[in-house]
């Protein structure tokens, strides 16, 4: 049985990350109103985030503490498989896959191609849950998309017989090897810079 606390959640997050090939990196927070604290962890390939990155986020609430805090003078090979369905057990966490087209001039129907295209790749990990969303910048001429992300909220628990985080980097890594290749593709069809193509 695996029961984790904040840091030892974040570590094995970036760890489970690490093990797939993903370099990381870690962003803390902590939210004095309502006393939680939140992780986001951003990933990428190689050594500096390019056009596809991700991020993984976290928040550590209240009474996720106060439970752990019940459970620490328990012995682990004792505790009940059922906690991990405690209320007070669950970790809200989010996932963000980003695709950015910083000098790709994507025709419009090739975006929402490209849309679906994400949007089927992540229904095999996340079913219905999440979606594809569109950022567009606005000129004097035209608009333009700048990025296409997977967005996802769900949740874990803190309680765990599996390791689910390296279930969770497994899928993280995934979806980026596949909106790497959708990059690849598109810079070969679209692949002139903006200012070339104006």
């Amino acid at each position: 049985m695996h029961v984790l606390d904040y840091g030892e959640l974040r570590d094995a997050l970036v760890d489970a990350l690490a093990a797939q090939g993903l370099q990381s990196s870690v962003d803390e927070m902590v939210f004095l109103g309502t006393s939680s604290r939140g992780c986001e962890i951003l990933m990428h390939h190689g050594d500096e985030p390019g056009e596809v990155w991700g991020k993984v986020s976290f928040e550590w609430v209240a009474a996720n503490q106060a439970l752990l805090e019940e459970l620490d003078d328990h012995d682990a090979d004792a505790y009940d498989p059922s906690l991990s369905l405690d209320p007070d057990a669950e970790v809200m966490l989010s996932a963000a896959f980003h695709l950015h087209f910083n000098e790709i001039a994507i025709a419009p129907e090739a975006m929402r191609e490209v849309a679906e295209e994400i949007k089927r790749h992540a229904e095999a990990f996340f079913g219905d849950e999440g979606g594809v969303v569109a950022e567009v910048s606005m000129t004097s001429a035209d608009a333009r998309l700048e990025c296409l992300r997977f967005e996802v909220n769900t949740s874990a628990s803190f309680v765990s017989e599996e390791p689910w985080w390296d279930q969770l980097a497994g899928v993280c890594r995934s979806m980026l090897d596949k909106l790497q290749e959708i990059h690849g593709r598109l810079r070969s069809e679209y692949g002139s810079p903006r200012g070339a193509a104006d």
